[in-house]
């Protein structure tokens, strides 16, 4: 029953219009006494009405851009192959053909014994009879296709056994009607209904909608919002069932809608009812409707909006929530919310979602903001406990401790907003679950890129309602998986299976409007396979080579601008503006093995430093060497060069390890440094040297390919001689131990457990969580919190852990990562975890709020790196492919 009821609301707009054309089946010659609505159920839960089925099927299939592409859905591809043999079977009959395409036909769907089925009835009079059809079946399609003759009830049906399909299709032909369905027992429900002397056109409030049905469109569609409320409910998660049986079947009477097909656009609109005082329609109707203001605040990327609004919001909000439980939260806190906060509202609130569906926005307009502002000071002045707060760009963001205050005060529809993190801008206040999101909204506010600026919303919305009480948008290109969270696993499979024709459409909207008798209802789709995408490519520039190694971001120090700097497989460094121009380039005698390190020079100018396998380069940003740079080897480097961080400029030093597996130890002159005692590695040393500051020590750490160590001080001279063998994982780094006192230096060894280095070599160890020994391991303070915590990334699962070994935070990955992530540096001394999936192309950036940021695609296989060439608030990721470099704005 699921199943068939999933699939009819997949394509129910398509396949309404194509189940009409099937009315042409099988007729046969009865004097016509008998009109459609004498056979139309009572029950009916949808009526597509249409004057001329072969007009419609014409325009649909010739005159339209969307219905190649819907026909590659696998049930409208079946209906279109059914219809042609149809029109092969009229063709032995041509003279009932042109009239019958000239006939007035209805669909309806209403609920059966197999779930929701199709009825069709179409008037056929007697230009037919039953021997001419089976006539034209055994002329047409021979043994493939029987007419059966049978009894149902009283009346002479038949039966088409097609031996290609498992669903055989009914009819009988009585009173100048044809009624015919794949279940039989919805043909039964109307010839009771032919039997009864009550139909809907006697309903005199069905009467008087249908009266505001247009006679110049495609169509004429009647729905009863009550008998669609199983079909909703049936195709959505079982968490939101009971809520949604409750809102659907008090949410309206008949509804009638004019349908219009464009070449690009399949338009209703028309009229619907109010059944019952406490239905949802006569709460819009008692309320004059609003335009909608919000846009200009809606990010860019915003898939799904719902937005509300009457002009007397505060009565009309009042309807929609419960309002003993805001009683009860003003009597629990002693604030009164209503006279604070909600008469303080204006006229309008909206939800919106991007691609988490539990992570909205919800948005309220209001009457002044700073009154509001104190009011809710007010609310957080009452809590004990000090309450966070946020200062992004110029704008204050708080947070309130009250659990499902949203919901609570506007209604069950925003129950997703379950945290009150808000913001207050331009009379608009924004409540998300999270900082992060208001961080983002805010970032894409102040940098333009909202829905208001879109090209392609802006194009869409020219066919919306200008004032309308209840709008829900949703963008089809990507806006579906949003849906997952709220439609049940059947319906999610169907969509993800024609996911490709769906993307050809861009978005749907529905409206609801209050008029004086009736509420106004627009729903429309508009196909748009030129769909331009939001481009995240700000620049793209040419070098002269194929390029290689990852690209830098690199900072002045002093001015604040950035650069980028890039390598070729000629050896050739290239220096560039923020903007993409090329500055300087120039080359170097072998390929770079080294990260690109900024130091400050005394002059209040800045070089970066870095070493191919030959020599240490310093460059100014004019692209001339330091003095005393460049530094020639003594034998080639076989890793890239480390530039501790002691305080004053003179002391600190450029390491770096050669093939003769000496370290050495230079000045920022250029200089050897003196009294380094050149420590010998057993073994090559690829890895950059690690080195640590603590109050009384300092450390290198120098690991060779065979994970030998030497623990030396600044000098070189060994240190910490361990007592016993370190089995530590390769790939990743020591630490400084912040958390206890079992050692000086901490790391992760082959199976999880924490290994501790003492001063005097002594190895402790601490179980922490079982990996496996290609794990990633780092340690650092995730929440900002001043506590160091615990990271482990091994193969597709993410774990964070506090001091006390809590988990505070995992995620799973598509796929194993398999490339060491690292950390990307913001200005403000933010940072963001890197994390490359390599098998689907994913960077995943993770903030310390535990906050995804997912760029799909960008990457390839391809080098890159992240950080912020314009404010703050921008973050730029800067790839490379064959000779061009790309700059992508994240956000």
């Amino acid at each position: 029953m699921q199943k068939n009821s999933s699939k009819y609301l997949i394509i129910i707009v398509v396949s309404t219009i194509v189940f009409a054309i099937a009315g042409y089946l099988i007729f046969q010659p009865v004097v016509k006494t008998k009109h459609l609505y004498d056979a139309i159920p009572i029950s009916s839960a949808l009526i597509v009405e249409c004057q001329q089925s072969g007009p419609l099927w014409r325009k649909l299939t010739q005159k339209t851009d969307y219905w190649k592409a819907i026909s590659q859905i696998d049930e409208i591809g079946n209906l279109e192959n059914q219809i042609n043999k149809l029109d092969s079977l009229l063709l032995r009959i041509p003279d009932f053909k042109i009239e019958m395409e000239q006939s007035p036909m209805a669909i309806i769907m209403l609920e059966g014994l197999g779930g929701y089925g199709f009825v069709i009835i179409a008037e056929v009079g007697n230009r037919l009879n039953f021997y001419q059809v089976e006539k034209s079946i055994n002329e047409t399609f021979g043994q493939r296709i029987t007419l059966v003759g049978q009894k149902l009830g009283n009346y002479q049906s038949g039966l088409l056994v097609d031996g290609s399909s498992v669903n055989q299709f009914n009819f009988v032909i009585t009173n100048g009607l044809l009624i015919g369905s794949y279940q039989k027992d919805l043909i039964e429900s109307s010839l009771h209904q032919l039997n009864s002397v009550n139909t809907l056109t006697q309903d005199s409030g069905f009467l008087q909608l249908r009266r505001t049905a247009g006679n110049k469109v495609d169509a004429n569609i009647f729905l009863n919002y009550k008998r669609l409320s199983n079909l909703v409910v049936e195709n959505t998660q079982d968490v939101n069932k009971p809520d949604l049986q409750t809102f659907v079947s008090h949410f309206g009477g008949w509804a009638n809608l004019d349908l219009s097909l464009k070449c690009d656009l399949i338009h209703f609109v028309g009229y619907s009812d109010v059944d019952v005082d406490d239905d949802f329609l006569h709460l819009i109707q008692k309320h004059h409707p609003v335009s909608i203001s919000m846009y200009k605040l809606l990010p860019y990327s915003t898939k799904i909006f719902l937005h509300t609004g009457a002009e007397d919001f505060l009565n009309f909000n009042t309807q929609l929530t419960d309002n003993q439980s805001i009683t009860d939260l003003t009597q629990k806190l002693q604030f009164d919310f209503t006279s604070e906060i909600l008469q303080q509202i204006d006229s309008e609130a909206m939800i919106a979602f991007a691609d988490d569906p539990t992570d909205p926005l919800f948005i309220v307009k209001v009457h002044d903001q700073n009154s509001l502002s104190q009011s809710l000071s007010k609310l957080r002045s009452g809590f004990a406990l000090s309450l966070p707060n946020r200062e992004s760009d110029d704008f204050t963001l708080s947070y309130i401790p009250i659990d499902n205050l949203v919901p609570i005060l506007f209604g069950k529809q925003y129950k997703s907003v379950n945290k009150f993190y808000y913001v207050l801008i331009d009379n608009y206040l924004v409540v998300a679950n999270n900082f992060y999101r208001l961080e983002e909204m805010i970032r894409f506010y102040k940098s333009g890129r909202t829905l208001g600026l879109n090209e392609n919303f802006n194009t869409f919305k020219d066919n919306l309602s200008e004032e309308a009480n209840v709008t829900l948008y949703c963008n089809v290109r990507d806006g579906l998986k949003s849906l997952t969270g709220f439609l049940d696993s059947k319906i999610i499979f169907h969509l993800n299976r024609n996911l490709s024709v769906l993307k050809e459409f861009e978005a749907f909207a529905l409206q609801f409007s209050s008029q004086k008798d009736f509420v106004y209802t627009n729903f429309f789709v508009r196909h748009n396979p030129s769909y331009k995408e939001e481009s995240m490519l700000i620049w793209n520039r040419k070098l002269d080579d194929q390029l290689a190694g990852k690209p830098f971001i690199i900072c002045d120090p002093v001015s604040g601008v950035s650069y980028i700097v890039a390598f070729d497989v000629m050896n050739k460094i290239y220096f560039l503006s923020s903007s993409g121009e090329l500055l300087w380039k120039r080359k170097l005698d072998n390929e770079v093995q080294s990260e690109v390190y900024v130091i400050e020079n005394q002059k209040n100018k800045f070089n970066f430093l870095l070493n191919t396998t030959n020599s240490i380069y310093a460059f100014d940003r004019f692209g001339d060497q330091k003095n005393g740079f460049p530094i020639k080897l003594k034998a080639q480097a076989t890793n890239g060069i480390t530039i501790t961080d002691q305080s004053g400029t003179e002391n600190r030093q450029i390491l770096v390890s050669c093939s003769d597996r000496y370290s050495y130890s230079f000045d920022l002159k250029g200089n050897s440094v003196k009294g380094w005692e050149k420590p010998k590695s057993l073994d090559i040393v690829e890895k950059p040297i690690e080195y640590f500051t603590t109050i009384d020590r300092n450390y290198l750490v120098i690991s060779d390919i065979k994970n030998d160590f030497r623990i030396t001080d600044f000098s070189g001279r060994i240190k910490i001689t361990p007592k016993g063998i370190i089995r530590k994982s390769k790939q990743n780094d020591f630490y400084v131990n912040r958390t206890n006192a079992k050692g000086v230096l901490l790391s992760s060894d082959n199976t999880g457990r924490i290994l501790y280095v003492s001063a005097n070599g002594q190895l402790n160890h601490t179980d922490f969580v079982k990996v496996g020994t290609e794990h990633y391991f780092f340690y650092d303070d995730f929440k900002m919190d001043k506590s160091v915590d615990f990271i482990f990334i091994d193969g597709d699962k993410l774990a964070i852990y506090d001091r006390f070994k809590k988990s505070i935070y995992s995620f799973t990955f598509k796929s194993e990562i398999d490339q060491k992530p690292w950390y990307a540096w913001l200005p403000n001394d933010k940072k963001l975890l890197v994390i490359t999936d390599s098998k689907y192309h994913d960077v995943y950036l993770l903030d310390n709020n535990g906050k995804m940021i997912i760029s799909s695609g960008l990457t390839a296989d391809n080098p890159f790196n992240i950080g912020s060439l314009g404010t703050a608030d921008e973050l730029n990721l800067i790839t490379i492919k064959d000779s061009t470099l790309y700059n992508y704005l994240v956000y």
